[in-house]
């Protein structure tokens, strides 16, 4: 059980850092017409960053019973 869900947590991160970063691209992008992606050497960073913020979003709200919640209360889990 325990494995499952460290799994669900990485895989939460992981999208959440894919997303994250196609998202902050197509931003910086439109706000700087002549954007390089060679200019900026944080996209490690910012997917470190965007992964943390997935991952432990999904254990706070698990941890909290917001899922559960939302499951039983909303539209997740028809």
């Amino acid at each position: 059980m325990l494995s499952k869900f460290i799994m669900e947590v990485l895989y939460v991160g992981i999208a959440a850092a894919i997303v994250g970063i196609i998202i902050s691209t197509a931003l910086m992008y439109v706000s700087k017409k002549d954007f390089s992606l060679k200019e900026y050497s944080f996209w490690p960073q910012i997917a470190l960053s965007f992964f943390l913020t997935g991952a432990l979003l999904h254990l706070i709200f698990e941890v909290a019973g917001l899922n559960k919640y939302y499951c039983k209360h909303g539209n997740a889990c028809l």
